[in-house]
């Protein structure tokens, strides 16, 4: 393990999955303490503490939607960690617009 991020606070939204999960177990392994922010947990917050111990990330619900989500997110993210290093976004979200449909 590389210590590059040791005891940095990360919170990363869509970490349940794709490379938010990639991006989460990365930093864990450079030492960062993981909040996972996500819709679903998928537990990769108890894959990190399994692998590094306990306390190393939590999982925190959020739908980056809605701004209550976000400012609750952002609170409990600060209160676990004591503050907030690093934020990496890759929650998505989609709204069907028909692209084609409004050039005809």
């Amino acid at each position: 393990m590389d210590s590059r991020l040791k005891d940095r606070i990360a919170v990363i939204t869509g970490g349940g999955s794709g490379l938010g999960k990639a991006t989460a177990l990365r930093f864990a392994d450079s030492g960062a303490r993981i909040v996972i922010a996500d819709i679903t947990s998928n537990d990769v917050e108890k894959e990190i503490n399994k692998k590094h111990g306990n306390d190393k990330a939590i999982f925190v619900k959020c739908d980056v939607t809605s701004e209550d989500n976000i400012s609750s997110m952002v609170k409990e993210a600060a209160s676990w960690g004591g503050r907030v290093d690093i934020i990496c976004n890759y929650a998505g979200t989609a709204q069907y617009h028909p692209f084609l449909e409004s050039l005809m």
